[in-house]
């Protein structure tokens, strides 16, 4: 274990250890988390964060520095100031530690992560879950007829721009509208359910961490329909 020193956000001059590799485990954390907070369902791809979102792993990873003790303090505008602070202290610290080679590889290893994910990411899956849940919920309670037509004329409409999304799923949604607007029963619903599951593979897929906090998530398993 190495040890430094870094400014904390009140000035004071305060000792810090850190390592100079990760173990395998911890590489694949740290590419995850770079690439889910580069590229996320609430802002897209954020090109303009790139460097700040891996020198804030860097950090995360490589020392035991806590910049937030909680989720709710983590704050951009807080890691771009230690990091402008304490840019030859910390960052160049680790980056000289780790070795040319080895950052360079964890560099590489989180520009095609995000590249990637900014090919293959789509947030429609959650869309289709929270769909099936209030078909489920109409199943048990008939009233909820106008929140579901509600639902399925928002997701069919959510798909309008996306270059990548399943379009047999979108046929079905869209079958489904006129449908349910006639008759508006209970065997609907119950039908629908059925062809779903009958017709359509299902998947788990393990959701990404959010990019916003910085820590990790636990995996939640969601039934996609595609």
């Amino acid at each position: 274990m190495n040890k430094g020193t870094y400014k904390n956000f009140n000035g004071e001059t305060v000792e810090f250890n850190y390592e100079s590799e990760l173990s395998l485990s911890q590489k694949a954390n740290f590419v995850m988390e770079v690439a889910g907070m580069i590229v996320s369902g609430t802002i897209g791809y954020a090109y303009i964060l790139k460097e700040a979102i891996f020198n804030y792993c860097l950090v995360k990873y490589f020392t035991d520095i806590v910049l937030f003790e909680n989720d709710e303090d983590f704050s951009l505008d807080m890691i771009d100031a230690f990091m402008k602070g304490n840019r030859e202290t910390v960052i160049d610290t680790i980056t000289k530690a780790m070795g040319e080679d080895a950052f360079n590889e964890l560099s590489k290893a989180c520009d095609e992560a995000i590249e990637f994910r900014k090919a293959h990411f789509s947030d429609y899956k959650e869309e289709i879950s929270d769909l099936l849940q209030l078909v489920r919920e109409f199943v048990v309670k008939p009233d909820y007829l106008n929140e579901l037509l509600i639902a399925l004329t928002n997701a069919v409409n959510s798909f309008a721009d996306k270059g990548d999304i399943d379009m047999d799923v979108v046929n079905k949604l869209v079958d489904v509208l006129p449908v349910m607007k006639e008759l508006g029963s209970k065997e609907v619903a119950k039908a629908i359910v059925e062809e779903f599951h009958q017709n359509t593979p299902t998947e788990n897929v393990e959701e990404k961490p959010k990019a916003k906090r910085g820590r990790p998530k636990k995996d939640n398993n969601l039934e996609v329909v595609k």
